[in-house]
């Protein structure tokens, strides 16, 4: 089992400030799970897996994702550290009949094809404030 923590270094740096507290604490929790791969890297940021920084938006978020699973393997958990100012939430057309046009979601990271209703991967969001 494979888990991914995924945020944005610029935007999460003008969000909370200095981010060395939250990556320690982002690798203390990584080494500290043994019974899963944990991974951590930011989507703007060039890093040791060799992956190209993308654009903050989710469409390139999204397909950063996968190619970060390209190169390091299916993952199952995805967590996405940060607002929608930090990782965009998709803004997609309401499948249900109801008076709201656009949905907020994350169903498009979790989703391995154009099907968001059902994700394949669980995806969870940490939101970021000041504190």
């Amino acid at each position: 089992m494979r888990m991914l923590v995924l945020s944005g270094r610029e935007a999460l740096q003008e969000q909370i400030g200095d981010v060395r507290p939250l990556e320690k604490a982002i690798a203390a929790f990584i080494k500290s799970r043994h019974e899963y791969e944990s991974l951590f890297c930011y989507y703007d940021v060039q890093n040791e897996y060799g992956l190209k920084p993308v654009k903050k938006d989710a469409v390139s978020i999204r397909g950063y994702f996968f190619e970060a699973e390209k190169k390091l393997g299916e993952v199952d958990i995805i967590i996405l550290l940060g607002g929608d100012r930090v990782i965009p939430f998709f803004r997609l057309d309401n499948p249900c009949d109801d008076a709201d046009d656009r949905v907020l979601s994350d169903n498009p990271y979790a989703s391995r094809d154009e099907n968001f209703v059902i994700p394949e991967i669980i995806c969870a969001r940490i939101p970021d404030n000041n504190s």
